[in-house]
């Protein structure tokens, strides 16, 4: 039950997944780390949320995006969600990898989070196949 729950969340909030990984490679092309951020669609109407200045200064900044994300969707039917930040993993196989790491949140409750591999080259920002928990 929960795989087919999980594949759903994948298909209906593709479209923001794709937004918010192309977004924070857009960024990783100018600062070697970006802040963390959501990519929101409630009832439709897309959204991206950020932290202010002061919410960045006193850390906790997922935590903070998790409920902007619910003072947002508290009244709607239909809320996916995506909230995207940086972070280093350490794979026995592969080493050490930077990822952007993206947790999805479908309105029927599934969570799942993606981990996207990346590399800065002199062309831009090369993003590999996602590993999905």
């Amino acid at each position: 039950m929960r795989h087919s729950t999980a594949l759903h969340a994948l298909t209906e909030c593709e479209p923001l997944i794709d937004r918010a990984v192309q977004f924070a490679a857009a960024l990783l092309k100018y600062t070697d780390s970006i802040y963390p951020f959501a990519v929101l669609s409630i009832d439709g109407d897309v959204q991206c949320v950020c932290c202010d200045e002061e919410q960045a200064e006193n850390g906790n900044m997922i935590e903070m995006l998790e409920w902007l994300i619910v003072e947002r969707s508290f009244q709607t039917q239909r809320t996916n969600s995506v909230v995207a930040y940086l972070a280093n993993v350490v794979d026995p196989k592969h080493g050490e990898s930077d990822v952007i790491v993206v947790q999805i949140n479908d309105a029927s409750g599934a969570e799942i989070t993606r981990l996207y591999p990346y590399a800065v080259t002199s062309q831009g920002v090369a993003i590999g196949a996602p590993s999905t928990f």
